[in-house]
């Protein structure tokens, strides 16, 4: 069976326009919106909400994630915006010099050495 060939050359009568920048998203930044924001977040390749926030997963024990969907529901709490609350009371606290106990001595991440 014999190969087609197609024509690959620029047909001149055909008007292309120039491809997207992502630049473009980001340059007014009065129209950082909520539209804006989610355009900026897909951007970077980041998941969003309708609020804008951003997916992050994180594990946690099953009893815990049962605690707080148990208090979300009694108290009539929408549970990503409970979890949310959380994550930033504890931030709040972590501000206020509230630190976690370490077990022996913290781990440190070793910089890389590259020879360029």
């Amino acid at each position: 069976m014999a190969r087609k060939k197609f024509d690959l050359g620029v047909d001149e009568a055909r008007s292309t326009s120039p491809p997207k920048k992502k630049k473009n998203l980001f340059d007014n930044p009065l129209e950082q919106t909520r539209s804006g924001r989610q355009k900026a977040s897909k951007v970077a390749g980041r998941n969003t909400d309708a609020a804008g926030r951003i997916r992050k997963t994180i594990f946690l024990d099953p009893v815990t994630i049962d605690e707080i969907e148990a208090v979300a529901a009694e108290e009539g709490y929408g549970k990503m915006d409970f979890y949310e609350w959380l994550v930033l009371m504890g931030m709040e606290q972590f501000d206020k010099g509230v630190r976690p106990e370490v077990e022996g001595q913290p781990v440190v991440k070793a910089r890389i050495k590259i020879e360029r």
